[in-house]
């Protein structure tokens, strides 16, 4: 029980930790339509292992690109298919 009491007390300092990082997250544009998402620069100069960093943020961002594409799998089983090729994480 204690292990388990851990792990969601873990799991709630992580969610929060990834919740305050991409708090500081800037959004930049430029008039081309690139976008591009940094830490601000006062932030990026900081040095040492507590720096802050943008590492969950990224991590947030894969884990939702791989949910969406895996939903897009499942989503095309209703489309008709001409080869033989069926599409799976490994």
């Amino acid at each position: 029980e204690s292990k388990m009491i851990d792990f969601v007390e873990h799991q709630f300092d992580m969610i929060n930790y990834t919740k305050n990082e991409c708090a500081l997250i800037q959004i930049k544009s430029t008039p081309q339509g690139h976008v591009s998402f940094d830490l601000p620069h006062n932030l990026k100069r900081q040095t040492g292992p507590a720096r802050t960093r943008k590492d969950s943020y990224s991590a947030l961002v894969l884990g939702n690109w791989m949910i969406k594409t895996y939903y897009d799998m499942m989503d095309a089983k209703n489309m008709p298919v001409n080869s033989s090729f069926t599409p799976m994480f490994v």
